[in-house]
């Protein structure tokens, strides 16, 4: 039984006695007040028919001194007599109806009925003195009064006794019931008493029972766990350190690995056989891979210490699948499998961080190439819902599946849903629980639809501005400055060139930077580039590398072959991200290299970053 049922049970038997005992007391003291009720009613029922029936036998004993005065007059005496014996009468009818009310009252029954009596004997007396009564005497009625002198002064007296018997036992027994109803008073007050004392002393009980030992127990456990909390956060706090510290030691050797490696590659060291070719690849490969495993360790200490700090920024959807299908592309390509992409026209931008949204896709995309067997086919989808302000990325594929028994475990730490030894796919089991972190940063969630033999569906799904899908109506952040040398009214504003043949892309970042101040002219080719790079010179220059007919590397190094510009920064605007696409770029004369995804205010900080050290350079020229 819980402690809510045995408080709600306990609680429910004190109101119950309670109850019992209040209307217990009030029945005794209603009975009370119904009996006091009932002698008042009795005792002036007594006392009005005692003094009705005095009155009629007054009106009986009237009668008789007229027929005495009146008598001579047969008519009259006749009247006399018939009123007399109708007094009578009905001075017995209430003496009758006085001696059934006072059964209660022995004193004044006794009374009523020595009255009846002497009242009849009244009667028999009064006839018999009429014998002697001669109405053509001179005075007749001194004769009969002789006789019968006195006769009414008995059953007066009687009936007043009666009355104050009536009035006596009225006050008597009123006495005695007002004592009863106190001492019933004082009763339930000390029956309510106890049983509230007792309620009390219950309820005291069963809370120390039910709550008091239980919060005791739960303080002494809670101060258990605060110390071992406490010892929990020193390791996480020691593991993070020592993530930390073995980060630094394993990158710095991973380091000179991965560089002498790739330096022996290029043949820079001298000529390699090819078996030296090949054990020089596999060192490389197999470093880089150590490398992310390292970053994966690392990003999942981040993400389960809170530690992780994302880089807010608008970025644009269609730059970042197809960045994203782009690093996972030759994989597919070895295994032959079919790749698709869809977007939702409705989805341009999402707010978020650029590189932690594409790492998110990545590790769900070569998760789909790593299950999917030879032939098969995976795809990546955008969907939006304005209802909800949700934006939709699945990741979907034809692999082997997953049993839903299976689901809860997924975005766990270090599990494999296949952990036998001689298990088929590799890997560490970091990659779902990292992208289940990090879509939680984003304030956003992870789900999975899957049948085993059919495939799965992953769905990453982020918070999304239906009205925040054009550069132009994007609210600046006040947080934000307009960056080193942007100063409205005092200075020129920048002169920036967009070069990129996708004119989503060139419009967008044409319209974003032009919001924050800039003087932006754009180029959708490498010769038309060229020929508005001339006047009035950029200060800076932002450079697709991927465009049709002349590259961007390309149209690079003719702008460097014209003295004017070779001072103006070239960024690189490009979607590659494979081992050596930065040292091309490099090569070619750009000055810095940003991969796509770019986030608007990525792009519009390094713009300002550039300028302002150009322009401090050309300053410090001058001077």
């Amino acid at each position: 039984m819980s402690i809510r049922t045995k408080l709600a049970l306990g609680l429910i038997a004190i109101l119950a006695l309670n109850l019992l005992a209040s209307l217990h007391g009030f029945h005794r003291l209603t009975q009370a007040a119904s009996r006091e009720a009932e002698i008042l009613e009795t005792s002036s029922d007594i006392l009005t028919l005692a003094l009705t029936a005095q009155v009629h036998f007054k009106k009986q004993v009237q009668e008789w001194k007229n027929i005495l005065l009146r008598g001579g007059d047969a008519e009259l005496r006749a009247r006399y007599i018939e009123q007399f014996e109708q007094e009578e009468r009905t001075t017995r009818v209430y003496l009758e109806r006085l001696l059934t009310l006072s059964q209660s009252n022995p004193e004044a029954s006794a009374e009523a009925e020595q009255f009846l009596a002497a009242h009849e004997r009244l009667g028999r007396e009064y006839r018999a003195a009429l014998a002697i009564y001669q109405p053509v005497a001179a005075a007749p009625q001194l004769e009969v009064d002789r006789q019968v002198r006195g006769i009414d002064r008995e059953p007066t007296d009687l009936l007043d006794r009666v009355v104050e018997s009536a009035l006596e036992h009225r006050r008597t027994t009123l006495a005695q019931l007002q004592l009863a109803a106190r001492r019933h008073q004082l009763w339930t007050l000390i029956l309510t008493g106890a049983l509230m004392s007792g309620a009390a002393l219950l309820l005291m009980w069963l809370v120390d029972r039910n709550i008091g030992r239980p919060m005791a127990t739960a303080t002494a456990v809670a101060r258990q766990m605060d110390r071992a909390n406490a010892e929990l956060a020193r390791a996480a706090q020691a593991k993070d350190e020592f993530l930390a510290a073995m980060s630094h030691e394993l990158r710095t050797p991973l380091t000179s690995i991965l560089g002498l490696s790739e330096t022996m590659g290029d043949g820079l060291l001298g000529p390699l056989s090819a078996q030296q070719e090949k054990a020089v690849r596999m060192i490389h490969e197999n470093g880089t891979h150590l490398l992310e495993l390292i970053n994966d360790i690392l990003d999942m200490s981040r993400v389960a210490s809170g530690q992780m700090h994302l880089r807010w920024d608008q970025v644009p959807v269609d730059q970042l699948c197809e960045a994203s299908l782009r690093l996972i592309g030759p994989a597919a390509k070895r295994k032959g499998l079919r790749v698709s992409l869809a977007i939702d026209p409705q989805a341009r931008l999402v707010r978020g961080d650029s590189r932690r949204l594409k790492q998110m896709l990545v590790n769900l995309l070569g998760n789909a190439v790593k299950f999917t067997p030879e032939g098969g086919a995976i795809g990546l989808d955008v969907q939006t819902d304005a209802e909800r302000g949700e934006l939709s990325f699945g990741i979907w594929d034809t692999g082997v599946g997953i049993p839903r028994e299976q689901f809860e475990r997924l975005f766990q730490p270090f599990v494999q849903l296949d952990s036998r030894p001689a298990r088929q796919y590799d890997g560490t089991g970091l990659g779902l629980a990292l992208v289940s972190g990090m879509a939680e940063l984003h304030q956003g969630r992870i789900q999975v639809e899957s049948e085993v033999g059919r495939g799965s569906r992953f769905e990453i799904r982020l918070p999304w501005d239906p009205a925040a899908q054009r550069a132009d109506r994007l609210q600046p952040d006040p947080t934000e400055s307009n960056g080193p040398g942007i100063e409205t009214g005092v200075r020129e504003p920048w002169r920036v060139l967009l070069v990129d043949d996708n004119p989503g892309n060139l419009d967008m970042f044409a319209t974003y930077l032009r919001i924050r101040g800039c003087d932006v002219r754009t180029a959708g080719s490498g010769a038309e580039a060229i020929a508005l790079s001339r006047m009035p010179r950029p200060d800076v220059i932002l450079m697709d590398v991927q465009m049709p007919g002349m590259d961007g590397l390309e149209t690079t190094r003719r702008l460097r072959s014209d003295p004017a510009l070779r001072a103006v920064p070239i960024i690189a605007l490009t979607a590659l991200a494979m081992p050596g696409d930065r040292e091309q770029c490099l090569e070619a004369g750009m000055d810095d290299y940003l991969t796509k995804p770019l986030g608007l205010k990525e792009l519009h900080a390094t713009v300002a970053q550039w300028v302002a050290r150009t322009r401090l350079a050309a300053s410090r020229a001058l001077s």
